[in-house]
């Protein structure tokens, strides 16, 4: 977490000298953002944070990080978030190496992850041309995620899992985990409109890659951006 505080406050340094005397005129417009993302922190450390962290497949089911995001824009070139997400996982259990006789593939069990993340935020707007802009985002908050292992009854070497020696002490087991996660972003790109979409590269909650839409609610502070954006 020290290292990603770090990063973070080196990112909000190199960039903060793009704000001018004329971009800082207050335009307090709202929009409600609709995304998802692809390999997320949690989807790729978090398999193996389990009991049964050796013998969990990567996921057969994947949502990606589903997030809907309320943000508020202080100037033409800051804004405020909050946002929550969902990331759901499944996958199998099994016992051994793909390239030895004792592998047991999709026998053993299953496992079931689901990861629940709030979030604040803050977005910089480097550069605006036309319709498009660029922006980069910092974000730190809260994972919750809740597990559930089942081992199948006639599993293969069933007592690896369940039994006085296994992993997991009941058959299904539940357990819970939590800790602090965040969300670097150093190039956004975004189409302008009153319904914009945009895509992200970065790394964290939101995933290294992710997409979605923005619904403005304040048309009428929108359409004052856009005059003050020709004005030369």
């Amino acid at each position: 977490m020290k290292s990603f505080t770090l990063i973070s406050l080196t990112f909000f340094c190199l960039f903060s000298s793009h704000l001018s005397a004329q971009e800082k005129q207050k335009l307090p417009y709202n929009e409600i953002n609709i995304s998802e993302g692809l390999l997320s922190h949690y989807q790729i450390l978090g398999i193996g944070e389990g009991p049964a962290r050796k013998y969990m497949n990567m996921p057969s089911i994947m949502t990606g990080a589903l997030f809907i995001t309320y943000k508020t824009y202080l100037n033409n070139r800051s804004a405020l978030s909050i946002s929550v997400g969902l990331d759901n996982q499944n996958g199998d259990l099994s016992y051994g190496n793909p390239r030895m006789s004792t592998y047991t593939p999709g026998t053993s069990g299953n496992y079931k992850r689901r990861s629940y993340t709030a979030a604040f935020g803050y977005t910089m707007i480097y550069k605006k041309a036309g319709r498009i802009s660029t922006y980069g985002h910092l974000g730190i908050g809260a994972t919750y995620a809740f597990e559930r292992y089942t081992v199948n009854d006639d599993a293969k070497y069933r007592s690896i899992f369940y039994g006085t020696n296994g992993i997991v002490p009941a058959n299904p087991y539940k357990e819970m985990h939590h800790h602090l996660t965040g969300q670097i972003t150093p190039l956004g790109i975004r189409v302008q409109g009153h319904f914009a979409g945009f895509i992200e590269i970065g790394y964290g909650y939101r995933g290294i890659i992710s997409g979605g839409i923005a619904i403005n609610l304040s048309r009428s502070y929108y359409a004052k951006d856009r005059s003050q954006s020709k004005t030369p």
